[in-house]
């Protein structure tokens, strides 16, 4: 999701803003290279979780996208557009085992409490 040569800009609806506090701003960059520069390794990650089938994978695939997440700060609102966390809590959230559901909810936690930003639909 890292490699590349090209930079990828962060969007975020006018919408989602609605929710945001007055100081909240989008994370630049670290310029570490951690930043995504290609979302459509990413878009994999994600429907490999959505479509496995074990715990193993799932929590393979959860903490990948973790690691994905925490690398730099932007790398979410980088991949905001795919709707992750939404995907996730609308439709894997009730059918997960308590392990997988954890792994979500600690997504959805390091979105809120790290990046400071809440997410909506």
């Amino acid at each position: 999701c890292t490699a590349g040569c090209d930079q990828v800009i962060p969007e975020i609806h006018a919408k989602s803003m609605h929710f945001q506090s007055k100081d909240f701003c989008i994370p630049v960059p670290t310029g570490k290279g951690a930043s995504v520069k290609n979302p459509a390794a990413f878009v994999v990650l994600q429907d490999v979780f959505m479509r496995s089938t074990t715990e193993q994978l799932a929590l393979l695939m959860m903490e990948v996208i973790n690691v994905v997440f925490k690398l730099d700060e932007v790398n979410y609102f980088i991949l905001s557009q795919h709707n992750t966390l939404n995907c996730f809590i609308a439709e894997r959230l009730t059918t997960s085992t308590v392990p997988v559901q954890e792994r979500i909810l600690k997504l959805v936690e390091h979105v809120v409490f790290v990046l400071r930003y809440i997410p909506s639909a």
